[in-house]
């Protein structure tokens, strides 16, 4: 996959994926992503209104534009607004999940596969949200099977 396969995927991924990590929630540092007209069209209104960029998302879109490149976390976070006590949460979530790398002091995207198969599970998981609408953890255990009770 060559580089701007890597970063077509990179910002379809960071446009629809969530990360558990905070949000940047003042007001400056928001950065508002544009979403296609079907999105605007079809996606309920809340869906909307939640569309902060995460530091994950930061990060990725970084790297992706610099795919031959590695940097310091001091560079990454200068680059993207991470505040110094999340960056390097973050980029070890990164790391975990085969989405950047990291060797000595410098840090650079991941495996383009891994990247866009990851971008692809998103994409498939937005798409039957969309189509499903989110779970309800508590309705899917009202649903599941007891092993205790079977037995």
């Amino acid at each position: 996959m060559g580089a701007d396969a890597t970063v077509v995927g990179v910002s379809q991924w960071h446009q629809q994926q969530k990360y558990a990590d905070t949000p940047n929630t003042s007001e400056d540092d928001k950065i508002h992503m544009p979403i296609d007209i079907e999105t605007f069209d079809s996606a309920p209104e809340d869906r909307l209104q939640h569309s902060e960029e995460t530091n994950a998302d930061r990060v990725m879109r970084f790297l992706a534009t610099h795919p031959d490149q590695a940097f310091t976390q001091s560079e990454i976070r200068d680059a993207t607004d991470v505040k110094a006590g999340s960056i390097s949460v973050v980029l070890s979530r990164l790391e975990d999940r085969g989405l950047v790398r990291h060797k000595g002091n410098y840090w650079a995207l991941g495996d383009a596969d891994e990247v866009a198969a990851y971008t692809g599970l998103s994409e498939s998981t937005r798409a039957a949200n969309d189509r499903f609408g989110e779970e309800d953890m508590d309705e899917w255990l009202d649903h599941a099977v007891d092993d205790e009770a079977t037995e």
